[in-house]
This record gives structure tokens, sequence and C-alpha cells, in this order.
């Protein structure tokens, strides 16, 4: 046997070959062992070869041999946190039906002390108190609708007065600057009466006097000047009594439409009392 299990070339072929070429034992000796050097180097690097592949796989063993000893771990811990809830879950269920004999065992031993009568009747009163309930939610139910209606129009109200209230604000306001416009225009007003005094004065002095021709002139031009005053008063004053009169128009109407704007919150406010809503707005 040669090296790592080989086996030595048979005589037979060495024969052959001595007989194609003379070579000596010596010689013959070295090619086989050179041979065999040969062979063994090329096994060697198979050897190496496989060496690495087995390693490569180990590793990869290794690292899946890994996962799966963490997936087991998992699953113990999974398996363990399942076996607690099951434990709890039984126990919870233990407990219920233990409450439920219990209720069981109750509610027997209440219907054996009345009468097969005495339930039918028990059970008719607590189907009466159903229908009750469920015709307090019906009538419930409309009275939120009412009520959401109700707010509704008292909030239109609301809006309608607040309206009218600056309304109402503006028309002040619009009052005291006429007030003041029709202080001034009767500031003016007595100042034109006291040029009226002084042309009628002026007119009667000039009556007493002796008409000429140059005095008629200027008669005249003082009879025109107080005809234009006077005509100019009576625009002012015809004015401001229009404009005044307009303004309390609109006032009357302001006041007419606060008033009926407040009877209808009132009416509201006592449909509300009637039906017996009490929720706040």
């Amino acid at each position: 046997m040669g090296l790592f299990g080989r086996s030595k070339k048979e005589p037979e072929k060495s024969n052959e070959i001595g007989k194609k070429e003379s070579k000596t034992p010596q010689q013959q000796g070295k090619e086989g062992y050179q041979r065999d050097l040969e062979d063994l180097r090329k096994e060697i690097q198979e050897s190496a070869l496989t060496l690495d592949s087995y390693s490569g796989e180990l590793d990869e063993v290794k690292s899946e041999l890994e996962d799966l000893t963490q997936q087991t771990r998992t699953a113990k811990e999974e398996l363990a946190s399942l076996k607690s809830e099951i434990l709890s879950a039984r126990a919870e269920r233990d407990m219920n039906l233990e409450h439920i004999k219990s209720t069981k065992a109750e509610l027997e031993m209440v219907t054996s002390q009345y009468s097969p009568q005495e339930t039918r009747q028990i059970n008719d009163q607590i189907e009466q108190v159903r229908l009750e309930i469920s015709s307090i939610n019906s009538e419930k139910g409309k009275k939120v609708y009412e009520l959401d209606e109700l707010q509704s129009k008292i909030s239109s109200a609301r809006s309608e007065l607040e309206g009218l209230n600056s309304a109402i604000q503006k028309s002040r306001l619009e009052i005291e600057s006429l007030k003041s416009q029709q202080e001034t225009k009767q500031k003016e007003v007595s100042n034109a009466k006291k040029e009226m005094e002084f042309i009628e004065k002026e007119l009667a002095i000039v009556g007493k006097k002796e008409l000429v021709v140059g005095k008629a002139e200027d008669i005249q031009k003082i009879v025109e000047a107080a005809g234009a005053v006077a005509a100019a008063i009576n625009a002012k004053y015809e004015a401001t009594r229009k404009e005044l009169e307009v303004v309390k128009a609109a006032l009357t109407r302001t006041k007419e439409e606060l008033e009926r704007t407040r009877k209808e919150l009132d009416l509201l406010k006592i449909e509300i009392g009637s039906r017996g809503i009490t929720k706040e707005f």
C-alpha cells in the first residue's frame, strides 16, 4: 500500500514498461514515487477544495442552527405565555360557570317561590315597563327635535333683534345728527328773522318819508331782498321738516319691528315652558 491507502503499480505494468524502455530499477522506482507524489498532490488539492466547501456548508449549517435555536427559544416563550393564558382563561371560565350555576340556583329558588300565574304577571309587568320606556324614549326624541326647531327659531329671532338694535342705534345717531343740523338751521332761521325784522323796520321808516324816485328804487331793492330771504328760510324749513318726517317714520318702523321680535321671543319662551323643556339655550 502507498500513501493515503493508495496501492502500488502492478508488476505486469512495470514489466511492459520495462520492455519498451530499459530503465534501471532506481529510475523506475523514482518515477513511480513521482507519479505517486503527483497523485497525492492532486488528491490533497481536491481534499482542500472539498474541505473549503464543507467549511462553507458548516458555517451555513451553524447559522441555520442558531436561527432554529432562537426560533425554538421564542416558540418556547410563546408556548409558556399561551399556557399561562390558557390557565387564566380556564380559571375565568370556571369562575363564570360557578357564577352561572349560582345564578341559576338563585333563579330556581326565586321561581319556586312564585306560582306560574304570578310569574306570568311579573313578566307582563316587565313587558309593560319596557313598552313605557320605549314610549318615553320616543317622546324624548320628539321633544329633542322640537327643541332643535325652537333653538333655530330663537337663534333667528336673536339675529333679527341684533339687526334691529343696530338699526335703532344707527337711527339714533342719525337723529342726533339731524338735531344738530336742526339747531344750526334754527339759528339760521333766527338770524333770518332778525334780518326780516330789520328790513321791516327799514320799510316802515321809508314809508313814513316822502316817496321820491331814488327812494322808491331803494324800497324796491329792500323788498326784493326781503322776499329772497323769506323764500330761502321757507325752503330750508320745508327741507328740514321733510327730513325729520322721514327719520320719524323710519324710527317708528324700527320700534314696531323691535316690539314684534320681542313678542315672538316671549311666545317662544312660553312655548318652551309649556312643553316642559328645561334645557338651557
